[in-house]
């Protein structure tokens, strides 16, 4: 069994490889690997964060579907990852620099809200 500090970063670490490897690699084969990496981290994190939630049910309330809520954060961080791979014209750019704040900002609030506590 691995200690505690560890397991409670890799999945962050998954991230963080997943995203260099999607910003630095040309290849398919490794760009389809890096994003599943970057699929099971969001996943993990998101079934970490499901486990933990502290908030009551009545706070628990949206109109979608509740995987695809949990996944917007990270599907809007992939969206402005790719976009700012592929794209070479400044306002998609900008767009996706913007679409990723507001990804981190999503994600670093239901952090906050949800009030996650680490062992």
């Amino acid at each position: 069994m691995i200690n505690r500090p560890l397991y409670e970063t890799l999945p962050y670490a998954y991230l963080v490889l997943s995203i260099i490897c999607l910003l630095s690699l040309q290849a398919p084969i490794a760009l389809a690997f890096a994003l599943l990496i970057f699929i099971i981290a969001s996943y993990i994190l998101i079934l970490r964060s499901a486990n933990r939630r502290t908030d009551p049910l009545t706070r628990r309330r949206c109109g979608l579907p509740k995987g695809l809520y949990e996944f917007l954060p990270y599907l809007y961080f992939g969206i402005a990852l790719f976009t700012l791979k592929l794209s070479h014209q400044t306002w998609l750019q900008i767009t996706a620099i913007a679409l990723l704040c507001y990804a981190l900002r999503i994600w670093l609030s239901r952090q906050q809200f949800r009030r996650h506590t680490h062992y």
